[in-house]
């Protein structure tokens, strides 16, 4: 299933423009939420997570409203194989589209031990990788132009040319 974000007519945040959609179930947990792109939350958790202030900027600039992030989705080690990650980000992405979230975020967690390719996971829901991290590669669901336009700005696919630090 491929989301491009955004419901047609999108319920309505909190007068402060942040919506908390984290849950905890029996078997798992999420914690994600939804913010209208003049709250600075998604920027400071973009900044925390140590994205290019490029790709930052771009995204300011881009035509869009609300901004949902992914901060995590876990399932207990012993309710794997279930389904039950399947059906809670089936059930996020949902809830994002009706809040009416134009970009989704998130940072694959490529250093916990799984029996899967986590960015193929996400992938199958929609999500494109964004930049070049290794450890924690960010990965959107966005429209084909602001998706191009942030891998330029992470200069995506291309050797990091930042200086090695001297010690």
């Amino acid at each position: 299933m491929i989301r491009t974000g955004g419901a047609a007519f999108p319920s309505p945040l909190p007068a402060s423009g942040f919506h908390d959609c984290s849950d905890r179930t029996s078997f798992g947990s999420v914690d994600a939420f939804v913010c209208d792109l003049v709250d600075d939350s998604w920027e400071d958790y973009l900044d925390m997570m140590g994205v290019r202030t490029a790709m930052i900027e771009t995204l300011r600039d881009a035509p869009v409203q609300r901004v949902a992030v992914l901060r995590g989705l876990e399932v207990n080690p012993d309710d794997r194989g279930e389904g039950h990650g399947h059906r809670m980000m089936a059930n996020l992405l949902d809830s994002f589209d009706d809040l009416g979230a134009n970009i989704t975020f998130l940072f694959a967690d490529m250093e916990e031990c799984n029996d899967f390719d986590l960015t193929e996971w996400y992938a199958g829901y929609g999500f494109e990788r964004v930049d070049n991290d290794e450890a924690a590669p960010c990965m959107m669901i966005a429209s084909p132009e602001i998706i191009a336009e942030v891998r330029a700005a992470n200069a995506f696919g291309k050797i990091n040319e930042l200086e090695p630090c001297m010690m």
